[in-house]
């Protein structure tokens, strides 16, 4: 699945203005024109408003032609989109911009069509400068709109999604997740321009008999899933519309509180019904109160990234439990 935002424009309108205004003036300083005085001052105020509202127009037209039709994107994608902003809010700024686009063009065409007439410098400026005011309370009200929405840039870095089987590894921070990952794969994890880097997706592939796609998760921290950050509910949404397998990684070392992490098997489990996989991580520096007690409710498959002790068996195991 290609990721469907990798080309969206997200700008605020205020700078569009601004520089359509100022590719305005510019164009308008190197314009040499000959004549009377009044037809000079049209000539250079109809190429203001021409400049100036072709550029906001096509920058607008532009915004909205670089999201995606919402009702044909992969649904892990929609899902990741409603973290920033909801279906019909972003539909109601990019209807709006649309409109904004239009109405511009068509003011454009009737101010043109009024500086035909003026019989004076004076008037020409005139003419340019309502243009102007009726632009600017356009894009006003299109940016109170654009103020409302976080920062959809966001988007553009999102991965793109393997349509394979895929692992995803759950568990606390630093409870060795990026290393099992690393180790599973026999190759460093694919880390592009994502927004979420280490604390977020990292993407590694088992090549075997299948490709098996591995995606590394945000540490989700144990708190209820209303009060998690954007990170977080990142995590939440792959786990929920790509996972066919969950791998959660006990720390048996002591480095990270047993309580926290069962309590978040428990959220995981309950959240999700999906296949999944015990595995108790750094067994040779294992505090081995922790690691029996694991041992004896769990029944984990034994591992140490350090050491590879048990890595191959597990990941035989993965591929096993991926072919029922």
């Amino acid at each position: 699945m290609k990721n469907p935002f990798k080309n969206i424009i997200f700008q605020d309108p205020e700078s569009i203005i601004e520089q359509g205004f100022r590719n305005a003036s510019e164009k308008a300083s190197k314009l040499k024109v000959f004549g009377k005085r009044v037809e000079i001052a049209k000539e250079k105020e109809k190429t203001r408003i021409e400049t100036a509202g072709n550029y906001i127009s096509k920058s607008l037209i532009s915004i909205v032609k670089s999201f995606p039709d919402l009702r044909k994107i992969p649904e892990v994608y929609l899902e990741l989109l409603k973290i920033y902003v909801s279906e019909k809010e972003l539909r109601n700024y990019l209807s709006r911009a649309n409109w904004s686009a239009k109405k511009i063009s068509e003011l454009k065409r009737i101010y043109l069509k009024k500086l035909k007439g003026v019989k004076s410098s004076k008037d020409a400026r005139n003419i340019r400068r309502e243009f102007y005011g009726r632009v600017s309370s356009i894009i006003k009200k299109l940016r109170k709109i654009y103020l409302k929405i976080p920062d959809l840039s966001d988007l553009k870095k999102l991965p793109d999604f393997q349509e394979e089987k895929t692992v995803i590894l759950a568990g606390l921070p630093n409870v060795g997740k990026s290393s099992l990952l690393w180790r599973l794969t026999g190759s460093k994890p694919e880390i592009k321009n994502y927004p979420f880097t280490t604390k977020g997706l990292m993407l590694g592939y088992i090549d075997e008999i299948k490709r098996i796609q591995i995606i590394d998760t945000p540490g989700l921290l144990d708190r209820p899933l209303e009060k998690r950050n954007k990170i977080e509910k990142k995590a939440i949404v792959v786990l929920e519309k790509l996972a066919d397998l969950i791998v959660f990684v006990f720390d048996v070392s002591g480095g990270v509180l047993l309580k926290e992490q069962e309590n978040l098997l428990k959220q995981i489990t309950k959240m999700f019904n999906k296949k999944m996989i015990i595995v108790a991580n750094k067994i040779d520096i294992a505090d081995e109160e922790i690691l029996s007690y694991v041992k004896e409710k769990y029944k984990p498959f034994l591992i140490s990234c350090k050491t590879l002790e048990g890595v191959e068996k597990l990941k035989k195991a993965i591929i096993n439990m991926l072919d029922k």
